[in-house]
């Protein structure tokens, strides 16, 4: 190239700008100054990021003073005879986000998505849980507070819509799904709950164990927590509502082992090894079910509706095991439809209904 013995290195014009750079007679450290960026700009890493580190190693104690302007201190008087003077540890850095975070689903309940998390972390659920809440909740899923959301949704890197919306509080309805599952929050009589002889009922969690097995990875759905859903529509089967094994209650945050795949507090039997049960009838009235809820939801009156779900809850008391409420689901027919949701006086809307 024409010119090229004249032209100078890039190399030594940016050893010169390290020398300009940092105060130093060390050549060696001008020489990595310039290999570090060099380095940096190969890779895409931030450059200062580095550096900073980088200074710390080459000039020990005397790197904050090179990263800040010169002040005029008072000489600092010399140490008592007998003690050691200690250079303080620097502060340590904490991180903002969380390591793994993995995404919530659109359809996935909120105990679940933080149980995912902490599986990712490879922390055990119980003491992740305990962590992430600053205590523990009888019922994460309803009991959760906003501020604990806006904490969770910032070391996740996620929106707080976006973990409000697996929560069992009433939140702005996205989907037909939202809309009916928000109507049922507000009447209350809904969610599954167990009924101890002794003590505080105990949130019930259902699941499919063909779901379970759905890829990318296993995950709770919010619809199951709700006495309206029996079996699961998409693969035909009735759902579990405790271990297929030992018949304990499903819980999340009481499993000491990170386990990828959701097991039993009890017996430690993975849950997506039930039997995959078929239950034809069950899931076509269920369908049914949940195409009436969508319209009464939508386009009933608040008080109207609200008198319609009283009747339905007598029918699925969320009190309920699964079994009983698939047998009265699979009854669900539109000639029966007064004794599910009680008289619709409006003929319009009592035949759309239909």
């Amino acid at each position: 190239m024409v010119g090229s013995r004249d032209a100078p290195r890039p190399d030594l014009r940016l050893i010169e700008d390290a020398k300009t750079w940092l105060p130093t007679d060390d050549t060696e450290a001008h020489r990595s100054i310039v290999a570090l960026l060099a380095m940096t700009v190969e890779a895409g890493v931030d450059p200062i990021a580095a550096l900073r580190e980088a200074m710390h190693r080459w000039f020990g104690s005397a790197a904050p003073d090179l990263l800040r302007p010169p002040t005029r201190t008072e000489p600092a008087p010399p140490p008592a005879p007998g003690f050691v003077a200690l250079e303080p540890l620097p502060p340590l850095c904490r991180p903002t986000l969380w390591p793994q975070r993995p995404k919530r689903f659109a359809d996935e309940l909120f105990s679940s998505w933080l149980w995912r998390a902490s599986v990712a972390a490879g922390a055990p659920p119980d003491r992740f849980a305990a962590d992430a809440f600053w205590g523990r909740f009888a019922d994460p899923d309803t009991e959760v507070p906003e501020a604990t959301l806006r904490r969770l949704a910032l070391l996740s890197g996620q929106s707080t819509f976006s973990l409000a919306a697996g929560t069992l509080t009433v939140t702005e309805p996205v989907t037909r799904a939202d809309v009916v599952q928000d109507a049922l929050l507000r009447h209350g009589g809904f969610l599954l709950l167990s009924r101890p002889r002794a003590g505080h009922p105990h949130p019930v969690l259902q699941y499919c164990p063909r779901c379970l097995t759905a890829k990318p990875q296993p995950y709770f759905r919010r619809r199951w927590r709700f006495a309206t859903e029996a079996v699961c529509v998409r693969h035909r089967c009735h759902l579990y509502d405790a271990c297929w094994r030992c018949g304990a209650f499903v819980d999340l945050f009481r499993l000491t082992v990170a386990s990828r795949e959701p097991v039993c507090v009890s017996c430690e039997a993975t849950l997506a090894h039930a039997r995959a049960v078929p239950a034809p009838d069950a899931v076509r009235g269920q369908r049914g079910l949940a195409w009436v809820l969508y319209y009464a939801a939508a386009c009933l009156e608040s008080e109207v509706l609200r008198v319609h779900l009283e009747t339905l809850a007598s029918r699925l008391s969320s009190g309920n095991r699964v079994v009983k409420r698939e047998q009265a689901i699979a009854q669900f027919l539109p000639t029966n439809l007064a004794d599910w949701f009680g008289p619709v006086s409006d003929p319009h809307h009592r035949d759309l209904m239909r």
